[in-house]
């Protein structure tokens, strides 16, 4: 089972890289096609790929090609270039994907096995090599898929039983996994967890007749609560896709007339507001999928008067208000999208050539707020 974030929010189109551990070098290194209105970046051209998360070391987490299959793929940033590093699948596996990644780099994400199911997966990458670790699946299930990691080494995603797909969360220590059904809102017949920041607190979607609604899950030692932020903020179909160590939620949310805009949740003992990001200008669609602990949110938004056409958007929110800036192209780039953010302003996505290549991009933001 493919997740929710990969199916509808991206389209993945890989094609092969040349060689694992390759360097790509500085000559990489492109001209960003900026909005007068952007903050000044370098445009990073990744190569053929997918990046989905980066840490505060710079170090990229996403999806390449191997031997015809994607794998999951580890970049590291130096001042030399670019080094593409392979983490291989689980065990007999062909596939895997790494989709997040903690500031001690721990690598979450999913890969199938010999059998033929997807499992969630955790990549350790140490001087001594790399390390794959089945997270296993719930009783009586068949799949799992990881989506999130904290700094503590919990990781969030999805598992399947015999009732249906659940929000799942792994706690891994030294003495083996337990894996956790986290439950959804009320009513929910499907839930999945996409983040989770180092105070326990888990962000994601749970299925209801009318719609998806974005959830949040706390979870401590006495147990699991679950917030339907919908319900709470007074709207209707959303999504919650990644949240800081300060509690600021980040997602989409629907509004009327087919529009779909990128959302802030605030969840304080009053209650649970929500703000709406907006878009690029004229734009009828955005989606917000990271944010860091300065609370930098990134994301997409559709270009106004070009079907098919989105851009990487980094979203500013002040006291004034919110900015939304174009984080810029790979020259003739039509789908840019940024799936994580770091506190030193490196932002990670994707963007597809003329061709129809899809190529992972590291947007350095130079003028940060």
């Amino acid at each position: 089972m493919k997740s929710m974030r990969l199916l509808i929010l991206t389209g993945t189109t890989l094609v092969a890289c040349e060689d694992p551990g390759q360097q790509l070098g500085p000559d990489r290194l492109l001209t960003s096609f900026l909005s007068p209105t952007a903050v000044v970046t370098r445009v990073v051209d990744l190569g053929p790929s997918s990046a989905r998360g980066i840490n505060i070391h710079g170090q990229i987490a996403g999806i390449t090609t191997f031997a015809s299959f994607p794998h999951a793929a580890l970049w590291t940033v130096t001042s030399a270039g670019v080094t593409l590093q392979d983490l291989g699948t689980l065990p007999g596996g062909q596939v895997s994907e790494a989709l997040a990644i903690s500031k001690r780099g721990q690598i979450a994400g999913l890969s199938d096995i010999a059998a033929g199911p997807v499992h969630a997966a955790l990549w350790h990458v140490t001087s001594a090599g790399v390390a794959v670790q089945d997270l296993g699946i719930l009783p009586g299930g068949n799949i799992s898929e990881a989506f999130g990691i904290n700094d503590r080494g919990q990781v969030v995603g999805l598992a399947d039983d015999a009732s249906g797909a659940h929000a799942a969360l792994w706690t891994v220590t030294s003495t083996g996994v337990a894996v956790q059904n986290l439950g959804g809102v009320p009513g929910s017949n499907h839930s999945l967890a996409f983040g989770i920041n180092d105070r326990g607190q888990v962000v994601g979607g749970s299925t209801l007749a009318l719609g998806e609604h974005a959830t949040l899950w706390t979870v401590t030692s006495a147990g699991v609560t679950v917030q339907d932020l919908a319900a709470l903020s007074g709207i209707g179909p959303s999504d919650a896709t990644a949240l800081n160590n300060r509690g600021q939620i980040v997602g989409s949310m629907d509004l009327p007339g087919l529009v779909i805009h990128a959302a802030l949740w605030t969840v304080t003992s009053a209650g649970v507001t929500v703000q709406d990001l907006g878009t690029l200008p004229g734009a009828n669609l955005s989606i917000a999928l990271g944010i860091d602990d300065r609370g930098r949110i990134v994301g997409f938004s559709n270009i106004a008067g070009s079907p098919g056409v989105r851009h990487a958007v980094l979203w500013t929110v002040t006291s004034g208000g919110v900015t939304a800036q174009d984080l810029g192209s790979l020259p003739g780039g039509t789908f840019g999208e940024a799936f994580g953010v770091n506190d030193r302003g490196q932002v990670v996505g994707n963007d597809n050539l003329p061709s129809g290549r899809q190529d992972a991009v590291l947007w350095v933001v130079s003028s940060a707020p």
